[in-house]
């Protein structure tokens, strides 16, 4: 079984390798997104503990980007809130193509 850190390591040298411009917090988020989760869901999958640091350096970008969607997003401060892949999320996942 492989471990979390060698999972991204090899995620991170797969987009460096194909010029992909994309963050290593973000590649690393959509490395583990599936389905619908919460952010803390999320967080707990990349083991971080910080909210705001979790917000600002690889949720934010993110949605910015277009790599991540809220299912609510007339209510982006709502406890049932979740995060998603779009196509484009997908795509850079999956090797980079947009």
């Amino acid at each position: 079984m492989r471990s979390k850190s060698s999972d991204n390591r090899q995620v991170e040298t797969r987009n460096r390798q194909i010029g992909c411009p994309h963050a290593p917090e973000v590649l690393r988020m959509l490395s583990v997104l599936e389905g619908d989760l919460s952010r803390q869901d999320l967080q707990n999958l990349l083991d971080l503990k910080d909210r705001e640091h979790f917000r600002q350096a690889y949720l934010q970008p993110a949605l910015r980007e277009g790599l991540v969607e809220m299912t609510l997003p007339d209510k982006p401060r709502s406890s049932k809130q979740r995060y998603r892949l779009t196509g484009k999320g997908r795509s850079v996942r999956g090797g980079g193509r947009s």
